[in-house]
């Protein structure tokens, strides 16, 4: 027979697993570097997804961009970056399909692909800067689901690399053509409709 004292560590050891199957993506996020003398640690990461609008004239545009940001909570200020951070930005943009696994060339794209990577920084006062644009190197997707998109990059730029692990998650909770049966591209939430352009937030 078990007793209480053991029964009460068993439970206790249960739950310490399953919240760290809840919260341990939180952890799996490894992106650091230094570009330009400035220090990148990533601690949080979001994903967004869009599409150009099914009116337009073929081929249809499908984009997947990875923020990794320099502060927690991210998702709580998406698109936005407080004052003084500091974020790297993946956006992969295909032609006549949505963007999936695999290994994509970090150095402007080829024909019908857009690869885009760069590291911004907001100062004290709020201004913008684009400090780097990468000029070679590679983002791996290695899993876009509905919720969130896990994958590595190993970025180089003028002075300095960026690389490591990410796991980005939806904001809204799911990708906005995840939650679009007719693929019209609309948004899942129209407060947060995929646009990452970052805003400063003081």
């Amino acid at each position: 027979m078990v007793g209480p004292r053991l029964a009460s560590l068993a439970l206790a050891l249960a739950f310490a697993i399953a919240l760290a199957a809840c919260h341990g993506s939180g952890n799996a996020i490894t992106v650091r570097g230094q570009i330009a003398g400035v220090t990148f640690v990533g601690k949080d990461a979001y994903a967004t997804e869009s599409s150009s609008p099914i009116d337009q004239p073929p081929p249809r545009t499908y984009s997947l961009a990875v923020v990794v940001t320099g502060f927690a909570n991210a998702c709580a200020v998406a698109p936005g970056m407080p004052a003084g951070s500091t974020i790297v930005e993946v956006s992969i943009t295909r032609a006549g399909g949505a963007v999936v696994s695999g290994t994509y060339g970090a150095d402007g794209g080829v024909d019908g692909l857009e690869v885009t990577a760069l590291l911004e920084r907001a100062d004290e006062g709020c201004q913008l800067g684009n400090l780097e644009v990468a000029t070679g190197g590679t983002v791996t997707v290695d899993i876009v689901q509905p919720t969130e998109v896990r994958g590595t990059v190993s970025l180089h730029f003028p002075d300095g690399t960026i690389e490591g692990n990410f796991v980005a998650p939806f904001c809204g909770g799911a990708s906005d053509d995840a939650a679009v049966a007719d693929d019209a591209g609309v948004a899942l939430d129209a407060s947060f409709d995929g646009e990452t352009t970052p805003l400063c937030v003081p």
